[in-house]
């Protein structure tokens, strides 16, 4: 996903003069005085003056306050909101139809869905992911892009790595959702016991990272120990799946608890019926029901 091309001009318009003006400030490419039109600044020059920016990020206020380029009000409020930018390491962790997700590594860990500029995101850094790369993302109005200069490392990850990539994106995503403007939000959604234990039981990894987590929550309440129930009947009803299969059932309902098949029946109605007569009312919270289909 790109952000549109006019807008995607109006950014360089923006960005480049700026960009010349911080090159004066900061002597970043000492005794060169840089054109204002992205066409004609190299890529290798843009990045060396946008590094030594950000360590001076006051300088977007004094552009505004001296307005070199005799701005209009609503360009100087663009330039305005880029003091909202994001600057860092990021896990780029997947191309969606709306946008490429940046996954951050430094300090609290959020998701940021990111737009292309004049080039979708997933045609600069491919399709397999995730890929480690150095970038400064900025608001454009109500929307995320990259200020044009991304630093990929060429970096392979082992399978630890990704399992712990994944669950920072989505315990970020749970926490924060994916976000799509700047500045960041202020704080991040406390997440409810109930979210928190399908996040820890979401994988064989996570259950056992978060174990005494685990144990803590489903004997704070009943309702939370149904939860972990029908979450591990959901993990024990893909392998369950393919046994019944195997003795070549090809279409019934079946309940379980945990790893335990209770009840089955040859339609839905007729297993909830059966459950209802071999099992205390405070149990069938805990049933997780299924249906086995022959492939």
């Amino acid at each position: 996903m790109q952000l549109p091309a006019r807008d995607v001009d109006l950014f360089y318009d923006l960005y480049f003069p700026f960009l010349a003006y911080a090159n004066e400030k900061t002597h970043a490419l000492p005794g060169q005085s840089l054109p204002e039109k992205p066409k004609r600044m190299y890529m290798e020059d843009a990045s060396a003056i946008r590094d030594r920016l950000y360590e001076r990020p006051e300088l977007i206020d004094s552009y505004i306050s001296e307005n070199p380029h005799r701005l209009g009000q609503a360009h100087l409020d663009i330039v305005r909101s880029w003091r909202g930018y994001v600057k860092g390491r990021f896990v780029v962790m997947r191309h969606l139809k709306e946008h490429t997700v940046f996954l951050s590594t430094e300090g609290q860990q959020m998701a940021f869905g990111v737009l292309g500029l004049r080039e979708p995101l997933e045609a600069i850094l491919g399709q397999r992911l995730p890929v480690l790369v150095d970038a400064v993302l900025l608001p454009s109005r109500d929307r995320i892009v990259y200020d044009g200069i991304l630093h990929p490392y060429s970096v392979l990850f082992g399978a630890g790595i990704k399992r712990e990539m994944k669950e920072g994106y989505e315990m970020a995503v749970a926490k924060y959702g994916i976000v799509t403007s700047l500045p960041v939000p202020g704080e991040a959604r406390e997440l409810e016991d109930a979210e928190r234990l399908r996040l820890y039981l979401r994988d064989e990894h996570s259950r056992e990272r978060y174990a005494e987590d685990v144990e803590r929550l489903v004997g704070k309440s009943p309702d939370l120990l149904a939860i972990y129930y029908r979450e591990m009947g959901k993990v024990h009803a893909r392998r369950l799946g393919k046994e019944l299969r195997s003795l070549g059932i090809s279409d019934a309902w079946f309940g379980v608890i945990g790893d335990m098949v209770v009840a089955s029946g040859p339609s839905k109605e007729d297993l909830e019926r059966t459950l209802e007569r071999v099992l205390p009312a405070d149990r069938l919270g805990h049933v997780h029901v299924f249906r086995v289909r022959a492939r």
